[in-house]
């Protein structure tokens, strides 16, 4: 009698340890599969922020592109409008400066008057294409360097 209570004894001490045992697995298998949870979400989300940062930094360096591109054509545009209106103004003075020739040699048929207006209008044609020079110098150094002294001397030859 006393052996039987010792064995169902030691079975009920087995079957609890047992017990205890499938507990603590469970709950190790349980809090493992929590971290990989967590690890996952957190790899998600860090994934999710570098891609946000990334287009951001794209989208930004778009917008600078396109900025930079617009003034460029901006700054060629106003350099080309200003380059055609000094060739036109030089064109008018030209004619305006042949048609007081011709008129001058119309009117007076002295060898003298004709060659005295012939080097006038020589000379200013010598300072209307320096000027012209100069100003077109002072454009592409304005683009360069943005110097005040080039203006300075430019206003100072155009004077």
């Amino acid at each position: 009698m006393c052996s039987i209570i010792i064995i169902i004894i030691i079975i009920i001490i087995i079957i609890i340890i047992i017990i205890i045992i499938i507990i603590i697995i469970i709950i190790i298998i349980i809090i493992i599969i929590i971290i990989i949870i967590i690890i996952i979400i957190i790899i998600i989300i860090i994934i999710i922020i570098i891609i946000i940062i990334i287009i951001i930094i794209i989208i930004i360096i778009i917008i600078i592109i396109i900025i930079i591109i617009i003034i460029i054509i901006i700054i060629i545009i106003i350099i080309i409008i200003i380059i055609i209106i000094i060739i036109i103004i030089i064109i008018i003075i030209i004619i305006i400066i042949i048609i007081i020739i011709i008129i001058i040699i119309i009117i007076s048929s002295s060898i003298i008057i004709i060659i005295v207006v012939v080097v006038v209008v020589i000379i200013i044609i010598i300072i209307i294409i320096t000027t012209t020079i100069t100003l077109l110098l002072l454009i592409i150094i304005i683009n360069n360097n943005n110097n005040v002294i080039f203006i300075d001397i430019f206003i100072i030859m155009f004077v």
